[in-house]
């Protein structure tokens, strides 16, 4: 996972938003763990994403100058476990074995919790903004639910 960060990362600094998102996108959707080669494969077109493939110059994109740093992150798991119902870990049921799903889940079980599955995918919440469709009245009703 980290070595594909410091790949995101790289292609961002040398290529721009476009490709670097490209291979973000790709990544964050493979359903399963990161094979072994996985770097070793084509990188993805970011035409397909709708992504610029031209670089514009702009490095100030904050998830992308944030990996792989965020994903190197440790939390303190007791900490979190102290907190009790204060924490919720959610994922969308649509998500199946991406990796925000299954980190959901492998914290949820480390802090002994259960992780909350929400309606829809990462973007459950939006009702078409941004080109994303989700369930966002089932969203805020489970959101109601899981914090009550």
């Amino acid at each position: 996972m980290l070595a594909v960060c410091r790949d995101i990362r790289a292609t961002y600094e040398a290529s721009g938003t476009g490709p670097a998102m490209a291979k973000f996108i790709t990544h964050v959707v493979h359903q399963g763990s990161t094979p072994d080669d996985y770097l070793d494969r084509p990188a993805p077109d970011p035409r397909r994403f709708g992504l610029p493939t031209h670089d514009d110059g702009d490095r100030t994109d904050p998830l992308m100058r944030n990996i792989p740093t965020c994903q190197a992150y440790r939390p303190d798991y007791d900490a979190l476990a102290a907190l009790g119902d204060r924490v919720v870990l959610a994922y969308g049921v649509e998500s199946g074995q991406e990796s925000p799903a299954r980190s959901a889940r492998a914290v949820a079980e480390r802090i002994g919790r259960a992780a909350v599955e929400f309606p829809s995918h990462h973007a459950g919440f939006l009702g078409g903004e941004f080109g994303q469709h989700g369930d966002p009245e089932a969203f805020a009703e489970r959101l109601r639910t899981a914090l009550a």
